[in-house]
């Protein structure tokens, strides 16, 4: 195979992993923001359906993804070329790259919901050892936040 050729094969690769992660990091952004929100309201049930919920869109999505290019390979390899030995060739890849997604599709939530749950759990730390003071000191800088109670 030319290198142009195989350019083109990594570019069309790395353009299908772009789409489908682009497109579940924007879940995961959602399901953050919601599961935070309950956390924040003080609803941890609610917190916990909406992590499960989250994680079952993505399980969704990502197999959805993963069937679009298992029916659509020489559909969205002809947008980069008109070789047929690229179109080949990116059909002999598809079977990796529908494991890649499938495993970043779950990944990139969780990863997402991990962040609100630290923020969380540093929130409830710093109130729970603080919630007498009117401020506390994180990372050396001290903070004040207008909320009932004192919390950091």
């Amino acid at each position: 195979m030319p290198l142009d050729e195989a350019l083109i094969l990594v570019i069309c690769c790395v353009n299908t992993e772009n789409v489908a992660f682009v497109l579940i990091s924007g879940l995961s952004a959602a399901a953050s923001t919601r599961v935070s929100n309950e956390l924040g309201a003080g609803n941890s049930e609610r917190a916990k359906n909406a992590t499960a919920a989250s994680l079952k869109l993505s399980a969704v999505l990502g197999l959805s993804l993963v069937m679009a290019l298992a029916f659509g390979h020489s559909i969205w390899a002809g947008l980069f070329s008109n070789s047929t030995i690229i179109t080949q060739e990116f059909a002999s890849l598809v079977p990796l790259l529908a494991i890649s997604i499938l495993v970043d599709s779950v990944q990139v939530v969780l990863s997402g919901l991990d962040h609100a749950l630290l923020f969380f759990s540093e929130l409830f730390l710093c109130y729970s050892q603080f919630s007498s003071e009117d401020n506390c000191s994180r990372g050396g800088k001290r903070m004040r936040l207008a909320a009932p109670g004192g919390v950091c």
